[in-house]
């Protein structure tokens, strides 16, 4: 893990993964990539440059966003220089960026372009309607990138440890399984236990020895070591792995992701969603492809 991508907006969500992405950066020896995007109002603003033409132009638009955006971008400036400078006395190498635009589509663009091999998000959760039809920026981005992401919500204090991982799985398809390969490396990194857990629900129920054999088959070949195998009950995948996690003190979900289009991809999504804006610990969302 060379790169490591960590968007904020300043709240004190972002904070909380902050703390996570330096110690994640200093844990890997990872580059600190931090960005800042400036949302888009009535205007379509393409750099800081664009932007002040945009605002000189129509100094009396009325635009209170844009006034502000226009009486605001040396604070911005200012606090994007105070954290790198923060985040280098951390003896962690940073870049930072600052664009402008829709948030979740700048930071889905700035991934394809750095490549990080995780990005790391602050979210305060999300329930009711926004839940159900909008979600949160760090949900979009969990759709569709291709990096592995992040979801912290809060943290404990300023340090980011790790010594349960829950992964919770099916263990049927290649690509999900192949996905214990990162997980071994988190958790080898952390000297963390992994959970491998099977949420057993009454619509898809399954036989528990067949179901414990076909993991272990699969740890096996993967070289796990520290690691146990769950076989949980509950009626719904989502709160099966809230209860475990709270339960057995997880420090770390982690789900994967399906990368085909279909039922199966939206299902899986909705997972990794209602984990998002539920769970207690980060979320560790990782893509199969």
């Amino acid at each position: 893990m060379n790169k490591i991508l960590f968007p904020t907006d300043f709240s004190d969500c972002a904070k909380h993964a902050q703390n996570a992405a330096i110690s994640l950066a200093k844990l890997f020896d990872a580059e600190l990539d931090v960005v800042h995007i400036v949302a888009d109002t009535i205007f379509k603003w393409e750099s800081e440059e664009h932007m002040r033409d945009t605002i000189n132009v129509f100094p009396t638009s009325g635009n209170v966003h844009a006034v502000e955006a226009h009486t605001g971008i040396e604070t911005i400036q200012k606090a994007m220089k105070e954290l790198e400078e923060e985040i280098l006395l951390e003896g962690v190498n940073v870049k930072t960026h600052l664009l402008f635009g829709e948030p979740h589509t700048e930071i889905l663009k700035l991934a394809k372009k750095e490549k990080p091999a995780l990005i790391i998000m602050g979210t305060n959760g999300a329930s009711g309607l926004k839940e159900e039809f909008i979600g949160s920026k760090t949900q979009w981005v969990n759709r569709y990138a291709d990096s592995a992401v992040l979801s912290v919500r809060t943290a404990d204090n300023d340090t980011f440890k790790v010594e349960n991982i829950v992964y919770a799985s099916d263990f049927k398809e290649v690509g999900a399984n192949n996905n214990l390969e990162q997980i071994n490396i988190f958790a080898k990194y952390f000297d963390a236990k992994v959970h491998l857990l099977f949420i057993n629900t009454p619509h898809q129920f399954e036989e528990s020895m067949a179901c414990y054999d076909r993991i272990e088959k699969i740890a096996t070949k993967h070289q796990m070591s520290n690691y146990e195998i769950h076989i949980y009950n509950h009626f719904t995948v989502e709160d099966g792995v809230l209860s475990f996690a709270e339960k057995f003190g997880a420090d770390i979900v982690a789900i994967s992701n399906h990368g085909n289009s279909g039922i199966k991809r939206w299902t899986e999504f909705r997972t990794t969603e209602v984990l998002i804006n539920h769970a207690k610990v980060p979320v560790l969302s990782l893509n199969i492809n």
